[in-house]
């Protein structure tokens, strides 16, 4: 993950996941407000209240699902990684994409959507508004940050793989 300066400084940092997740039961219990970690671009970890951030771990795809994405035509595989980015996907899209069976592609579609988006940014020659450049920064870090997911998943299923 490329480190930003963090794109929420007024919220809490957490040093590692088990922090986060420590403060996270804590919150709960003591507030009654169920709360989500998630790493930010920074590095760092926060907490939100947001789901977008970290799916269910006890969720698991429906295999058909997984069939069904893995199936999509390259336009329309992409246009499901976006609106995973954006948090417009289905709970059973984002399972399904995040299937060892669909980590490779999910990969790659990041990495494009990644180097478009970059491309976009840096093109001094046509100037755009500053309410898009932020839009388009704060996807940017959606992409990154799928991107860490996405090279943590495969991680996990080489490992599971070995073992």
């Amino acid at each position: 993950m490329i480190r930003r300066p963090c794109t929420t400084p007024h919220k809490q940092t957490y040093n590692t996941r088990d922090e986060a997740e420590l403060q996270r039961v804590e919150d709960g219990i003591r507030y009654g407000t169920a709360l989500y970690p998630y790493q930010c671009v920074c590095g760092k970890w926060h907490l939100s209240r947001n789901t977008d951030q970290d799916l269910p771990a006890y969720e698991q795809p429906d295999p058909a699902d997984v069939a069904r994405i893995r199936a999509l035509t390259a336009a329309a595989f992409t246009a499901l990684v976006d609106a995973d980015a954006k948090n417009t996907a289905s709970l059973a899209d984002k399972l399904a994409l995040r299937h060892p069976d669909n980590l490779t592609r999910w990969r790659w579609a990041l990495k494009t959507a990644h180097t478009n988006i970059t491309r976009q940014l840096a093109d001094t020659e046509h100037p755009h508004h500053p309410a898009w450049r932020n839009r388009a920064e704060t996807y940017r870090n959606k992409i990154e940050t799928r991107l860490a997911e996405c090279r943590r998943l495969r991680a996990q299923a080489s490992q599971s793989r070995a073992a």
